[in-house]
């Protein structure tokens, strides 16, 4: 394919060229292979050597090709781009794509949550530092302020909603920024109506931290749970909602990298109820439940029995 010449007689907008050229269409023409779903890629964009990027569709059924280790997702455009090193309007790639016979792709099923909005929540947000009280919060976790940078975790002062202003700082509810990527979510810790917001279309949290290889990794409910693991030196990883079982691209990225995977949940119904789900879905799971009077989860285990507590039952379980 050569993009050294590109003409330039005829303006069509995006939407115009999705009209005339689906997405799968335009993946393929300028990622260079078939596109197949379940299946593991390397990146062709930069230095790869390990196959374990995948192609899926978000929640609101946009095609995009997923690099796990780099933690980011490529649409169409985007990956238009990659191949031409520069930015390629639309009329551009309208250009070199018109004197093709058009291909003939299959569209596979589009994968996504349906109880979820199909329209993705726009959020802005401004960072303030932290407050001795965000520490002393954190800290009940044996979450300290390393741990909180490894993770890229800030105090809110302000979110915008579709350019409203929806938040402000507040002492007695306090705001906190996770990130993944270029999506965002909040968590508000002291308010059950507003606790969780996010628009966030990858399935894990925290895998931007993972090393590509290691020996153990927990699958568990929440960030903060990931971030409690990490200070007695454990890989962890949570899903992006614990209502839903992880993919099978997402699983068979996870058993290639790592030699054993357990799955950690909340000792509640809800909790107990999706981990049977996924150990029945990917048996290669180890499946771990605590005593529910010692807490809810991991994070209450450590704010109530400290962190020792937990290091004890990480090596009861074989983790440690």
């Amino acid at each position: 394919m050569d993009l050294s010449t590109i003409k330039t007689n005829k303006l069509v907008s995006r939407e115009e060229l999705l009209t005339i050229f689906s997405q799968e269409q335009i993946m393929e023409y300028y990622f260079g292979e078939p596109i197949r779903l379940r299946h593991a890629y390397l990146n062709p964009f930069r230095e790869d050597n390990t196959p374990k990027c995948y192609f899926f569709y978000t929640r609101v059924g946009v095609l995009v090709f997923n690099d796990f280790s780099l933690g980011k997702q490529f649409d169409c455009f985007q990956i238009a781009n990659l191949r031409a090193g520069k930015s390629l309007s639309s009329h551009h790639m309208y250009q070199q794509m018109s004197n093709l016979q058009p291909l003939e792709l299959p569209t596979p099923t589009i994968k996504y949550n349906k109880e979820e909005s199909e329209q993705e929540t726009v959020i802005k947000v401004e960072v303030r530092p932290y407050t001795q009280k965000d520490l002393e919060f954190w800290g009940q976790f044996n979450i300290d302020l390393k741990t909180l940078k490894k993770y890229n975790v800030r105090r809110v002062k302000k979110v915008w909603t579709y350019e409203t202003l929806t938040y402000m700082d507040s002492d007695r509810d306090p705001c906190y920024r996770y990130i993944e990527g270029d999506k965002i979510k909040l968590y508000r810790p002291f308010n059950k109506d507003k606790k969780f917001r996010n628009n966030y279309t990858q399935e894990l949290e925290g895998a931007f931290v993972l090393p590509a290889k290691g020996n153990k990794l927990i699958i568990t409910k929440s960030t903060k749970d990931v971030m409690v693991f990490s200070t007695i030196g454990l890989n962890a990883v949570s899903p992006r909602s614990e209502s839903s079982l992880l993919s099978e691209e997402t699983m068979e990225d996870l058993f290639s990298r790592f030699k054993q995977v357990f799955i950690w949940y909340d000792a509640d119904a809800t909790g107990e109820e999706k981990s049977q789900k996924m150990v029945a879905k990917y048996p290669k799971l180890v499946r771990i439940i605590h005593n529910a009077q010692l807490g809810k989860d991991t994070s209450d285990i450590v704010k109530t029995h400290g962190i020792t507590k937990l290091i004890e039952l990480c090596k009861q379980y074989e983790i440690l």
